[in-house]
């Protein structure tokens, strides 16, 4: 009887598989390549303020496509009598600084002092 048992076993198999042995995943798609974005390039525009004095009150740094943008972050008021330069630019949020401020940057860093959350 236990050849006939086996050979049952091996009949039922073979006319009803398992479905958990016979599944297959799908196969995988390729993922389609991104193309990469064009860099953000943003200008930083250096806004010196003027009192009534006229003398320079506040240096402001501002950021935008152009000067136009960059001045609308600023009040009205702020912009009556102000200078504004071009002072570096930023390229997908990394801020590029001029050489002759880098200069002036490193030199007041050197006194000595911990920068903010050392």
């Amino acid at each position: 009887m236990k050849i006939v048992d086996w050979f049952k076993s091996r009949l039922d198999t073979y006319i009803r598989p398992d479905p958990s042995s016979s599944f297959r995943e799908p196969p995988e798609e390729p993922e389609e390549e991104e193309e990469p974005s064009d860099p953000v390039v943003q200008g930083r525009f250096r806004v010196t303020t003027v009192d009534e004095a006229g003398k320079d009150d506040k240096v402001l740094f501002v950021y935008g496509h152009d000067e136009a943008e960059a001045c609308r972050r600023i009040p009205p008021p702020l912009l009556l009598n102000a200078r504004i330069e071009l002072a570096g630019y930023a390229v997908d949020g990394v801020v590029h600084f001029p050489p002759d401020e880098l200069r002036e940057t490193m030199a007041s860093m050197q006194d000595g002092r911990k920068a903010p959350g050392a």
